[in-house]
């Protein structure tokens, strides 16, 4: 039997993202809006400016939970199958020299030149 549940369909995924979103511009933007009305009702001039930073620190606290949870969510998926080792690059420290292929020094060959800086580096008359 498995024991996962089945996978939500991609449209219910992106509601869910885009709710979360607009969850966090609404706690971004409703203590401003509320510390303006505040700002009218009484005749202040503190209470956007109050709205405004405690907007941003809840807000900034929302962001980071979903961000915690989405690498909790995502942690399994980026810990697949092991990489194999003979699909590394050419000079990656993991490959050993003697199956290394190409020149031995760091200096670039004519193959790894661009036809027009070849053509600009060419001393001959």
């Amino acid at each position: 039997m498995n024991d996962r549940p089945p996978k939500p369909p991609p449209i219910a995924e992106a509601i869910h993202w885009v709710s979360r979103i607009t969850s966090v511009a609404l706690v971004m933007l409703l203590p401003i809006l509320g510390g303006r009305w505040l700002d009218d009702r009484w005749k202040t001039q503190h209470w956007a400016l109050i709205g405004l930073v405690v907007g941003l620190l809840v807000g900034l606290m929302q962001l980071l939970a979903i961000a915690k949870e989405a690498g909790k969510r995502n942690a399994g998926k980026r810990n697949g199958p092991a990489r194999d080792a003979s699909r590394t690059t050419p000079g990656s420290p993991t490959q050993s020299s003697a199956t290394q292929s190409g020149p031995t020094s760091n200096q670039p060959t004519s193959a790894d030149t661009p036809p027009a800086a070849r053509d600009a580096n060419d001393s001959r008359p």
